[in-house]
């Protein structure tokens, strides 16, 4: 009786859905799937965002997006970016971070648009050693004069990352960020990465899946990259599911619409707002960290135009 309850209840729950039409304040998020064919660009915006291409240094850069991985580097698969000082060029032994050894993602709200960011979120790893090290920062100042330096959610080892081997794992850093980019402003993040072993050409600093999200006011319209002739309405499952604890939602858009991706817990209670705003023809991939909610099935609902579908999602911690 109760587990004929339960699934009454999520079908009253699903159909209600579908006849929902309101939406809230837009997301907005910035994502470098650091991985063929996207490289170094950005994967995907969602909000009054823009965002540049990944970049390191003149003697820091990406040498392969492929090479040794057990457990890691992250939810994407096996591809990746590999950095290092560049090819048969040796780093090490270092006792701390290399003002010219670092990773920089770049995103800035549109014109009359403001970012509230939130967080900032990455997957890595150590390629070849256990004992890499980095830190993390925002700024923003092109220059790096003046910069704050961020502390992982929940982390055990203060405001150093601690690198796992990639031949056996990878770890997924958190940092609240907490700080708003006005219009003509830009938020800079950096991953300063040392490596204090011998001297060696084939350590490197792996990197997957960077996030900064938060939400945007003023100026107009929702944006995503995406490319390919599209002709139907759909909505993908995620992937991964389950997941723990991030995911990618994919969809496509046949036309010009008003888009609405939302995610719910079973009591209908909205937990996230992905997208939430005017969009191109196009596909569209969106990711969803879950990591402020608790384990469990979750519903997400996409609406462009009169089109509605839904689908459940299993968030695993």
């Amino acid at each position: 009786m109760k587990k004929i309850f339960t699934i009454v209840c999520m079908f009253i729950f699903a159909a209600s859905l579908l006849l929902s039409t309101a939406y809230s304040q837009t997301a907005a998020s910035v994502t470098w799937n650091l991985i063929l064919p996207d490289s170094l660009n950005v994967s995907s915006i969602v909000g009054n965002l823009t965002g540049l291409p990944a970049a390191g240094t003149d003697s820091f850069k990406v040498v392969s997006y492929s090479g040794t991985t057990g457990g890691g580097p992250g939810p994407l698969g096996s591809n990746f970016c590999r950095w290092n000082p560049g090819t048969g060029l040796s780093w090490g032994p270092e006792t701390g971070e290399n003002a010219y050894h670092y990773v920089q993602f770049i995103c800035a709200p549109k014109t009359g648009a403001t970012f509230s960011v939130d967080s900032v979120s990455i997957y890595t790893s150590g390629g070849g050693t256990g004992t890499m090290r980095a830190l993390a920062y925002y700024s923003k100042d092109a220059t790096f004069a003046s910069k704050t330096r961020l502390t992982p959610i929940g982390g055990a080892n203060g405001d150093t990352l601690v690198l796992p081997n990639s031949s056996s794992n990878y770890v997924y850093f958190s940092f609240a960020v907490k700080t708003t980019i006005a219009s003509g402003q830009s938020l800079y993040v950096r991953f300063s990465p040392w490596y204090p072993g011998a001297a060696s050409v084939s350590k490197y600093f792996y990197t997957q899946f960077v996030v900064i999200k938060g939400t945007t006011t003023g100026g107009t319209g929702v944006e995503q990259t995406g490319d390919g002739l599209v002709k139907e309405f759909a909505l993908q499952q995620n992937y991964p599911n389950p997941f723990n604890p991030s995911t990618q939602i994919s969809y496509n858009v046949p036309k010009e619409s008003f888009v609405s991706l939302k995610v719910f817990n079973l009591m209908g209670q909205e937990v996230a707002t992905l997208v939430s705003g005017n969009q191109t023809a196009g596909k569209y991939t969106v990711p969803f960290d879950a990591s402020h909610v608790s384990s469990g099935i979750y519903m997400y609902r996409l609406q462009a135009g009169s089109s509605v579908e839904v689908k459940r999602m299993t968030f695993v911690k």
